[in-house]
């Protein structure tokens, strides 16, 4: 098993077919509640990532809460966003 640490996260070896991936991301989120009629939402996210790779497929989920005051009343309202990840690997591999 073999670990490597880096700036954008930490990836492990188990074996030359399965790899896990954990990293933090920051970036832009846009979001809506309604694929008909789309209000978006712009703000910005930091939001962890975990993501399995079996042979040239990956499979990951990520995760981030936004707390926002909305109307008159000052109690904190908020979503919880996930997403999937879903990935793979053209080429010849490197490492």
């Amino acid at each position: 098993m073999n670990t490597l640490v880096s700036e954008g996260g930490v990836h492990i070896d188990f074996k030359q077919n399965l790899s896990l991936d954990i990293a933090l991301n920051a970036g832009l989120l846009i979001a809506t509640d309604d694929a008909l009629d789309p209000e978006f939402e712009f703000d910005y996210a930091v939001y962890p990532q975990i993501k399995f790779n079996i042979n040239r497929f990956s499979l990951g989920f990520e995760y981030t809460y936004k707390n926002y005051y909305n109307g008159y009343l000052p109690f904190p309202k908020g979503g919880h966003y996930f997403g999937l990840v879903l990935g793979g690997v053209v080429g010849k591999r490197i490492n």
